[in-house]
């Protein structure tokens, strides 16, 4: 059938109708530029990058479902410094994860397409936790909603656990989810350092802390809450790629450089927890791996290499990073304030725990002075 008998069935607009309707296409574009451009000087749009990034994670849950709502979980976690304050709660993007991708599953399994995977020792073990986080909260704390608001965030930050379990069932998904873990974390200490040169070449304090009563000294927080955790953050993934690279049997280069970069995000930290912990957990697992599997000089030459190389870049723009490990020594460490304010709190919870080792309340408040 030829073309011309689909084009003479079609109902052409008339010129006229045409020319109105183009203008009032023209009329409908400038009236929502001139609103755009109203909006954005007279009202906050606070609010746009968080419905870009909604609308963003909605797509890759409903498009690459189980991994993207692993990604979503993975990158949520590694941002808790963005929060939306919604009346008392701090509203974290980790939340807003947890809740989409908990009622997307729900969906999936009301839906028939996903089965419910029993959970076992461990997983009731910890349900057995939380459920006396709330019942101590409520009859035990001198500040019933307060504990009960951090009950009810601890129990968030557990809930992907249980969601990955339920997700995960099957070898080669866990090896999938371990790689993009491991490109979070690799990017997440990469953003921290990136934040860490922007302050030494335009003294930004985007991603960094500086900290007054320790001399003006600036640590790396990046997209996590404080320092410390971010350091944590950055030594958990390190010790990730150093028994992925010993374990692996194709010793993967990238795995090298996972190391060389959170490595150095956990020395630009400052954080001394980070850094004991590397030197500690990391040897047990280069240990544990060299009696186990045939692990050959050069790979060992390898690892030495990046991890002295890591130090190296870390001395090299952190001056004050040499003061620091030297403040992990018993003999300088009574001389820290964050210290002498941890140990405080220690001895705090020591007491509390032999007067009530069942439900660890106490009846009185504790004040401890402020740092700085």
């Amino acid at each position: 059938m030829s073309q011309n008998a689909y084009t003479n069935d079609l109902a052409m607009p008339h010129p006229r109708g045409r020319l109105v309707l183009n203008a009032l296409e023209k009329v409908a574009a400038i009236a929502l530029a001139g609103l755009v451009l109203y909006l954005a000087a007279t009202e906050s749009l606070d609010w746009v990058p968080f419905l870009i990034g909604a609308l963003a994670a909605l797509v890759l849950l409903l498009v690459d479902w189980p991994y993207g709502a692993f990604l979503e979980l993975c990158i949520a976690a590694s941002m808790p410094r963005w929060v939306i304050k919604i009346n008392k709660w701090h509203a974290k993007p980790e939340h807003f994860v947890v809740a989409a991708v908990g009622l997307f599953l729900l969906s999936r399994m009301v839906a028939r397409k996903h089965e419910w995977k029993s959970l076992g020792r461990p997983e009731f073990l910890l349900l057995a936790f939380l459920a006396l986080n709330f019942f101590t909260s409520v009859v035990a704390s001198p500040d019933r909603s307060s504990t009960l608001r951090w009950a009810l965030m601890l129990t968030l930050a557990v809930s992907p656990f249980f969601i990955t379990l339920q997700v995960v069932r099957t070898p080669p998904q866990l090896d999938r989810f371990m790689v993009l873990w491991l490109w979070v974390g690799a990017l997440g200490a990469l953003f921290g350092i990136v934040c860490f040169f922007s302050y030494l070449s335009f003294r930004t304090d985007f991603g960094v802390t500086v900290v007054g009563f320790l001399g003006f000294i600036p640590e790396v927080h990046g997209s996590l809450w404080e320092p410390n955790i971010f350091g944590s953050y950055c030594t958990s993934f390190a010790v990730m790629f150093l028994f992925y690279f010993i374990d692996s049997t194709t010793r993967s280069l990238w795995h090298l450089a996972g190391l060389i970069i959170t490595t150095v995000g956990t020395l630009l930290s400052l954080a001394r927890q980070g850094l004991i912990c590397l030197v500690f957990v990391g040897g047990m697992v280069l240990f544990y791996n060299l009696r186990r599997t045939k692990f050959r000089v050069k790979h060992m030459t390898l690892v030495v290499a990046s991890v002295l190389l890591a130090f190296i870049v870390g001395f090299s723009v952190m001056g004050n990073l040499s003061e620091r490990i030297a403040s992990i020594s018993i003999d300088t460490a009574g001389e820290d304030p964050t210290v002498v304010r941890r140990a405080g709190m220690l001895a705090l919870a020591m007491q509390d725990i032999q007067q009530h080792p069942i439900l660890g309340h106490r009846r009185q408040r504790y004040h401890l002075p402020r740092i700085g």
